[in-house]
């Protein structure tokens, strides 16, 4: 792929992430249409919440982005517009604005060529005592992943609330369908002794491998067990037959993953109401 294309692909990639099974959420609207992608899980958590993959006309782009920002107006929810390098028009951005948001975070997007970059150390996994990194296969193990997101977000958000409730609601209602052996999003829950501490998401959609939620609980960073569970999940794509890989990371970060292969193709923005909605909300996941 060219880099233009491994940009909208990851655009595709993050809309199967941000939408794939909502739909059976009640109360939850999925509307994906060919230049726009909306998901209201129905959650007062902008985390589920989001509007991205733009693909507007110069024409209609002000029209659609107000009706989009209506909508959650009327619903009362907080939610994210997220803009990618392959979204259109070019001065989405502006658009936003003129609509009522304000950029709320900046993250690199990163890409992976999984046939040459993937720095996958051998026993890297074994070398951390006591850790093991399993797929999530039930609504126990499902819970956990909850869990360990929810504290990772809170710390990040520096949220006075070790789990955002909407979170652990969100995981428990999406469970019959994250939980069906066809479905493209993949969990994993690192353990250390058994006790949950890291995560990680990987969805095949648009022609790559997407990696999102990678998290671990903050008394077990600078460990190297999120770096461990990354590698764990990068294989899993490499052995299903993926060729590259992506993911979104604050800057923070970026020095982290460039060690494992991971190099910037771009930069996405996340737009949020100026003014806010009533209720919880949580940093995407």
């Amino acid at each position: 792929m060219s880099g233009r294309d491994v940009v909208r692909a990851a655009d595709d990639n993050f809309a199967a992430h941000a939408s794939w099974g909502l739909e059976m959420l009640p109360g939850a609207t999925v509307r994906i249409a060919e230049d726009l992608t909306l998901v209201d899980s129905g959650l007062a958590c902008d985390a589920f919440n989001i509007v991205c993959r733009a693909r507007l006309s110069v024409e209609t782009a002000a029209e659609r982005t107000r009706e989009a920002v209506a909508y959650f107006t009327a619903a009362g929810r907080p939610f994210s517009w997220w803009v990618s390098p392959a979204d259109a028009p070019n001065d989405l951005p502006e658009l936003l604005r003129r609509a009522g948001l304000s950029e709320a975070s900046s993250e690199r997007l990163l890409m992976l060529d999984l046939d040459v970059d993937i720095a996958l150390v051998p026993g890297q996994e074994a070398a951390i005592p006591n850790l093991e990194i399993r797929p999530v296969a039930s609504r126990a193990e499902l819970r956990s992943y909850a869990a360990v997101t929810a504290s990772a977000t809170a710390a990040v958000t520096e949220s006075a609330t070790r789990e955002d409730p909407e979170v652990a609601r969100f995981f428990e209602l999406a469970a019959p369908s994250l939980l069906r052996p066809d479905s493209p999003r993949r969990l994993f829950v690192g353990y250390v002794g058994g006790v949950p501490v890291a995560t990680a998401e990987l969805i095949a959609a648009g022609g790559v491998a997407g990696l999102y939620n990678v998290a671990t609980e903050p008394a077990y960073r600078r460990k190297g067990i999120g770096s461990a569970v990354t590698v764990h999940a990068l294989g899993a794509a490499r052995a299903n037959g993926e060729t590259l890989a992506i993911l979104q990371a604050v800057p923070a970060r970026e020095r982290l993953y460039a060690r494992l292969g991971f190099r910037p193709i771009g930069t996405i923005l996340e737009f949020q109401p100026t003014n806010g909605f009533p209720g919880p909300t949580s940093a995407a996941l």
